[in-house]
């Protein structure tokens, strides 16, 4: 728990400050016997309730705390609360204590995953079990709607049972309520982050817990993390990349079916991870040896082949859901033996009723997660997989509910397939400069059979982009139109400036809006063929499409007409700030050369 968690690097220079006192060692009606940890935002301390021997954990938020901390502090305290899963540490209480926080959780003995890292590796059949019973755990809680988002090894506590347990649910994100961060907030712990995760994208789901686990594992199997970095951008890079040294050239004795486990968790693209915790944790079963395989994950692991769930499979669900309305244990002590009154053959009857019961909770719970994921942005792969296991249990109602959710996500897949084929197809016409107007016309009416909040993520910023390149386009017809036959040497230089600033961020409109800049100065040099301020704006037109020898030739041309004055005009184009530095130096370099060579500058 997290109690005896060991700091992480981060949190270091925060430790070393002197322990924080609350009050005489005592808050609300718990006596703080010794100070286990310290955190970013609280103080864990090991205490008891009064008239109580029984030890717990209190966490205590530090003083003076930003808002958002505060509010994170008091989510974390209720998303625990009713997380009421074996693997998961449980909180007790929660309250304040003149203005300070503070939650109570269960005393946990035991020593954090991490602290059990530094002393190597572990046996692949350790690491996949505890993985493997990481994974039901957190299965649990996305079952409750909540992502924990920071999963690592010290949050991971390895109880006197051997049994690990999950803590620091203070990043979770639960579906239900309102999303407190902003889009593009990077939180959790960098080298467990996704790489949708840490590139700060909106529409996590609970596949980041899944890639997190994945990273776990690697680390278990490894002795040692699969990343490493100086720096944050350096970092993201690499999981971005998903190149990592493979397992078995650091540990050969890893089975290589579980190099392929690990392998699928940590896949750089969500849809190629498992659907769910649970799968991953029934491929994790094979090899930490059948007597310890979860039940979940074996009932999962048969619905993912596609294949018929077997009998035994559903009794045990059957068991599971009579468990939890108290009817096990009229089973377990036996049922009276058959009379006239209920002879044998109703057992049978009432058995089949009960694991109708028990299919139509679990079609409606799948029913449930593909809303919640839907809401999410996960794919429609996963999806359709997730509807298709509610398929093979549901009857009748749910069947059809089953069946009219599918045809309706598959019915807007094809509407977002025909989406991204008509605005790629938009995207390429206007980078190769078709007329603005036609372009305007197609994309006014894609955006009226495509509204923009109809399209993912993905899509809606390049629709953004497109529109911007488009407006830019609109503003360079109206620049040409306003210069007329005779435009002002101002005018122009308006032009060259409007074609810099695109420059930095539409490489393509830039050369369309140099490209008309050169037949504007080309109309004005054959009024006045001699104008030397025309030659060398012709020359920077000409650098600027990439064609240097040209602008070299015009730059020289210009340098007879000016005479001594060369400099003075070079001066007068650096202050005009028209020109950049590379510009500028090109135009320097032609016109030293011309005074280096025979006779005197103008000749």
């Amino acid at each position: 728990m997290e109690r005896t968690q060991r700091l992480s690097p981060e949190e270091e220079a925060q430790s070393r400050r002197p322990p924080d006192t609350v009050g005489a060692r005592r808050i609300g009606p718990y006596q703080l016997i010794q100070e286990l940890g310290r955190g970013a935002n609280g103080v864990v301390y090991l205490g008891r309730r009064a008239g109580s021997e029984e030890p717990v954990a209190v966490k205590v938020l530090l003083a003076q705390q930003d808002e958002e901390t505060v509010a994170r502090f008091r989510r974390e305290a209720a998303t625990t609360s009713r997380l009421q899963a074996p693997g998961i540490v449980r909180t007790l209480d929660f309250g304040q204590d003149g203005g300070r926080l503070y939650y109570v959780m269960e005393h946990c003995r035991g020593v954090t995953l991490k602290e059990r890292l530094r002393q190597g590796a572990l046996p692949a059949q350790v690491a996949a079990g505890i993985v493997a019973d990481l994974a039901e755990s957190v299965s649990a809680a996305h079952q409750w709607g909540v992502i924990h988002r920071d999963l690592k090894p010290s949050n991971v506590l390895i109880d006197g049972d051997n049994r690990p347990q999950v803590t620091d649910f203070g990043l979770a994100r639960d579906y239900a309520q309102q999303r407190m961060t902003r889009t593009g907030d990077v939180l959790g712990t960098p080298v467990y982050m996704a790489p949708e995760q840490i590139r700060g994208k909106s529409g996590l789901d609970h596949r980041v817990d899944i890639y997190a686990l994945g990273v776990i594992l690697y680390e278990l199997l490894a002795g040692r993390v699969p990343f490493y970095a100086s720096d944050l951008p350096t970092l993201a890079r690499q999981i971005e990349s998903g190149r990592v040294t493979p397992l078995r050239e650091l540990n050969p004795s890893i089975p290589e079916g579980l190099v392929a486990v690990c392998a699928r968790a940590m896949a750089v693209n969500r849809d190629d991870r498992y659907p769910t915790a649970t799968a991953f944790a029934a491929a994790l079963s094979e090899f930490r040896g059948e007597a310890n395989a979860p039940l979940a994950g074996s009932l999962a692991s048969s619905r993912e082949e596609g294949g018929a769930v077997p009998f035994w499979a559903y009794f045990a669900l059957v068991a599971a859901l009579l468990s939890s309305v108290g009817f096990l244990v009229l089973l377990v002590r036996g049922a009276p033996e058959p009379s006239a009154a209920s002879p044998a053959a109703a057992q049978p009857e009432a058995l089949a009723a009960a694991l109708s019961q028990a299919r139509a909770a679990e079609c409606e719970r799948i029913l449930l997660e593909v809303g919640l994921q839907r809401q999410e942005g996960v794919g429609t792969a996963t999806l359709v997989r997730q509807l298709g296991r509610a398929l093979q249990l549901a009857e009748g109602e749910q069947a059809a509910q089953a069946e009219a959710l599918l045809l309706e996500i598959e019915a807007e897949a094809r509407r977002l397939a025909d989406a991204r084929v008509a605005l790629e197809t938009l995207e390429r016409e206007n980078e190769r400069l078709l007329p603005a107007p036609r372009i305007r016309a197609a994309l006014d009416a894609f955006v009226a059979e495509h509204p923009a909040t109809a399209l993912p993520e993905d899509l809606r910023e390049r629709l953004d982009l497109l529109k911007k390149r488009l407006a830019g386009r609109e503003v360079l017809a109206t620049l040409i139109a306003t210069l007329g036959e005779s435009p002002s040497l101002q005018q122009f230089a308006q032009l060259l400036e409007k074609a810099r600033e695109w420059s930095s961020y539409n490489r393509s409109l830039a050369q369309e809006t140099n490209q008309e800049a050169l037949k504007v100065v080309d109309k004005l040099l054959a009024t006045e063929p001699d104008q030397p301020a025309y030659l060398i704006l012709r020359g920077l037109i000409l650098f600027r499409l990439d064609k240097q020898d040209q602008a070299a030739e015009c730059w020289r041309a210009a340098i007879p007409v000016l005479g001594h004055g060369g400099r003075r005009v070079v001066h007068e184009f650096e202050e005009s700030g028209l020109m950049s530095a590379t510009e500028l130096d090109a135009l320097r370099a032609v016109f030293r050369g011309h005074e280096r060579g025979p006779g005197p500058p103008g000749r």
